[in-house]
């Protein structure tokens, strides 16, 4: 992981992990120099201020696309 980071100069990362492993994988990418990270986790991470953080939750957007299509009766 830190070798192809470095070697092809990733900036972003998604983070697709189980909950138990994302902090120890978050300091990983931050250690690597990684700026930003789309997290998919469960887990609230803590990081500092210059890494940017978005928090995605496929089953809350799967619930918002539902209540969005539903028919009109």
């Amino acid at each position: 992981l830190e070798e192809v980071i470095k070697k092809e100069k990733i900036e972003y990362a998604i983070l697709t992990v189980k909950d138990k492993d994302a902090v120890l994988m978050t300091q990983r990418l931050i250690n690597c120099g990684i700026k930003g990270i789309v997290n998919m986790t469960n887990v609230v991470l803590a990081v500092p201020k210059n890494i940017k953080v978005i928090n995605l939750s496929v089953v809350n957007s799967l619930m918002e696309l539902s209540v969005g299509t539903q028919p009109v009766k």
